[in-house]
């Protein structure tokens, strides 16, 4: 991290703080044959990209006031495609301490979430990949939000008003939304209770807790609430659906008219050994993703659209796919991260010195309903203090009828390099 003390009189005393990180990155990835996708004839190229991407962040601090910003830039030349550039705003907000309440506005990325994979109880977390849960193409984006915390000893009290995206490359998903968030420590155990008022959506009520033991494990779990839900889901799901075709109106909130409640949770542990081996285990349950009953009429209605497609009787409505293309597209994309299923199973083990400058991970994402899943093994080798490259894999293993067999890749392979300063 670079810090400089800012020279023109205007800043005397303020601080300016800024890291930048360059990254390039190659991908390419294997087509698979899958019941959703036979012969390849939905999803049927091999893929191969190279990713530039730049990401800076800032901090200034000027008279009691603190400024955190970040910014990204992307451009990515994919085979068969045109270059694209991306630019994202994902953090932009001022803060600052008065007596025991620190008040912040502007675009923030929280974490009110104990979870590594999952986050339940994120009620206002940016969405997470479970195979990439460190998020190292920089994603999550921050809510529009003006916030208000005020610590006494061991409570914390916090206070988020969201208006709605209102900066710029503000999130489509970025609605109205008023929060408030409990944290306690008591006698070693954080406590967090929690509830969000959300515009046009379910409101939500979460708690979380964790507790460290000795100096190498972590228990954690939490849970989060609602009447309803607002997920969206394939119509396809519904009973007597399955010889539709849907098209842009593939998905919808299935269950917003439900008046079941719905509690999503999970547990997990983070434990490391003395010497760096870290071991991270997380269970998650989503009773209001797919049923077996539910999975079923899924794969009947993609069996329905094969059919027609088969036919030959539909012409290309958008993107050179026609109706049933784009369901069975849409299907596919629906798969995965983790996806719909009810029972998830994560697993990751990494350590930090496998040999002199060399890191090494593994994880696995497991369905449980199926034993489906998708390994994601990583090395990193530190070639400078500024200056390190990685190889990343993945691979989709289950049977036909199963949500990571049914993914229309059968494996990927990354290699990165990324610069900072």
């Amino acid at each position: 991290m670079q810090a400089l003390i800012l020279a023109d009189p205007l800043f005397a005393g303020g601080r300016f703080e800024q890291r930048t990180e360059i990254l390039d990155e190659v991908t390419a990835d294997k087509a698979a044959s899958t019941l959703l996708n036979p012969d390849e004839r939905v999803y049927g190229e091999d893929g191969r990209a190279n990713r530039l991407r730049l990401r800076t962040n800032v901090a200034l601090e000027l008279g009691g006031f603190h400024l955190k910003g970040l910014g990204t830039a992307e451009l990515v030349h994919a085979l068969g495609s045109s270059g694209r550039l991306d630019a994202a705003l994902p953090e932009l907000y001022v803060h600052r301490s008065v007596g025991d309440f620190e008040l912040s506005a502007g675009r923030k990325i929280l974490r009110w979430s104990n979870g590594y994979a999952f986050a339940p109880a994120g009620l206002l977390d940016p969405a997470r990949d479970p195979s990439d849960p460190q998020d190292r193409l920089s994603r999550f984006e921050g809510r529009d939000v003006v916030q208000a915390d005020w610590y006494q000893g061991a409570h914390t009290l916090t206070a988020v008003f969201g208006p709605g995206g209102f900066l710029p490359e503000a999130s489509p998903a970025d609605r109205p939304v008023l929060a408030l968030r409990y944290h306690v420590l008591v006698r070693g155990v954080e406590l967090s209770l929690m509830g969000a008022h959300r515009s046009e959506e379910r409101n939500v009520f979460a708690t979380s807790v964790s507790y460290v033991i000795g100096s190498g494990l972590e228990l954690h779990a939490e849970a989060a609430g609602t009447q309803g839900s607002d997920v969206r889901l394939p119509r396809s799901i519904l009973p007597g659906q399955q010889d539709s075709l849907f098209g842009a109106d593939y998905l919808a909130t299935v269950r917003s008219g439900d008046r079941r409640t719905y509690v999503r949770w999970l547990a997990g542990l983070n434990y490391t050994v003395p010497g760096g081996l870290n071991l991270i285990v997380e269970y998650h349950h989503a009773p209001d993703m797919l049923s077996d009953e539910e999975w079923a009429r899924f794969l009947g209605q993609a069996r329905f659209s094969l059919g027609q497609l088969d036919t030959g009787a539909f012409p290309p409505i958008a993107g050179g796919r026609s109706l049933p293309e784009l369901d069975l597209l849409q299907a596919m994309q629906s798969l995965g991260r983790p996806g719909l299923g009810r029972d998830y199973l994560f697993v990751r083990l990494s350590s930090p010195r496998v040999s002199g400058r060399l890191e090494a991970s593994a994880l696995a994402l497991v369905n449980v309903r199926d034993s489906s899943l998708v390994v994601v093994p990583e090395v990193t080798l530190a070639i400078q203090r500024r200056v390190s490259a990685y190889a990343r894999g993945n691979w989709f293993v289950g049977s036909a009828t199963s949500e990571f067999g049914n993914i229309p890749i059968r494996m990927g392979a990354t290699l990165g390099l990324r610069v900072s300063f």
